[in-house]
């Protein structure tokens, strides 16, 4: 059965104005992955992964999202497997995780299996991520009223905005109506939302294709150690891709992104090869070093030798490999 695992939300505290206080909270709300992976190692991926919190998947008897068959697990999660379109790779699959799974998860168990899911599949795609900050200090009423004046800089076009009243629909803290501000379309590489439904104002960024993909290797290849440490990073790296795609000129906007630079982060001509390259890297680095180090230090200088020519030797014939390599296929 599925487990309950700590949520790890991020709140981070910021100094404004002199007062330090807490100025908002990160999470991510919403992950969809696609992956070109050998079904018995997506099994064991899981397995390490996610089973014991998300459970045995369930068959729903029907195709969705151009697959054949869709499956269904904790909160909600769905995995679609054995695409329809023709000439498409039967061991793709995708994997949707919504954002009470996400929360549900929390930050440690989401990284693992993305940077496993990475290092064990031929191809891996994050097709759409939504980054939540909750807790703004704004109004969803003062941040539409500002992007609709001159102090707003955006790379949406301005005749996407739109603004949503519910006036009956309850809130969850419990108070009767709900506001929406939408910046950008569904259609486009990023959007945001700002609204109230959850209680306190939450500003959701939400990016599709590469620039999800960009983004959540930004975020999930951290370099620091600490727990705090890499929280407080994951925060700062969000709320910079936050700031690449809007910025407001108000008081209570830069009480919001204080002491949070823009990542400064384009979509660039870099190959696959390039990329995937430092992932395997960052991947390297984050997850193996320490075990690494500790089998060096117990059997002596000679097992990097070993383990190089026991990689060298069970990579033969991964295609993702022989791409970055640039051998032959």
């Amino acid at each position: 059965c599925a487990g309950q695992p700590p949520s790890d939300n991020m709140g981070v505290k910021n100094t404004f104005d002199g007062a330090e206080r807490i100025s908002s909270t990160f999470h991510v709300d919403y992950l969809r992955v696609t992956a070109w992976i050998d079904l018995k190692d997506w099994e064991d991926v899981y397995d390490r992964t996610l089973g014991a919190n998300l459970g045995d998947w369930v068959s729903l008897g029907r195709g969705g999202r151009f697959y054949e068959q869709v499956y269904e697990a904790h909160l909600k999660s769905r995995l679609y497997k054995i695409p329809t379109v023709e000439g498409h790779d039967p061991d793709q699959i995708t994997i949707e995780l919504p954002g009470k799974v996400c929360q549900f998860l929390g930050w440690e168990v989401l990284q693992t299996f993305l940077l496993e899911l990475h290092v064990y599949s031929r191809r891996l795609s994050v097709t759409r991520i939504d980054l939540a900050f909750d807790n703004a200090p704004f109004e969803v009423g003062q941040f539409w009223e500002a992007v609709n004046g001159e102090g707003c800089r955006t790379y949406a076009r301005r005749e996407t905005f739109k603004r949503f009243e519910n006036p009956f629909e309850l809130r969850e803290s419990g108070v009767v109506g709900c506001s929406t501000v939408q910046v950008g379309q569904r259609e486009s590489l990023r959007m945001l939302r700002v609204y109230d439904k959850h209680g306190s104002t939450r500003v959701e960024l939400e990016a599709h294709d590469e620039k999800a993909q960009q983004i959540a290797m930004h975020l999930f290849t951290t370099s620091a150690e600490l727990e705090d440490e890499i929280m407080r990073e994951v925060h700062s790296r969000a709320m910079g891709h936050l700031r690449d795609f809007i910025d407001v000129t108000a008081s209570w906007w830069e009480e919001f992104t204080a002491g949070f630079l823009r990542a400064y982060m384009k979509l660039t001509g870099k190959t696959a090869k390039e990329i995937d390259a430092t992932e395997v890297a960052n991947w390297v680095f984050k997850q193996v070093s320490m075990a690494f180090s500790v089998c060096v230090d117990v059997y002596g200088e000679a097992m990097i030798q070993k383990l190089l020519a026991y990689g060298r030797k069970k990579r033969a014939g991964n295609v993702r490999y022989q791409i970055i390599l640039g051998e032959s296929l």
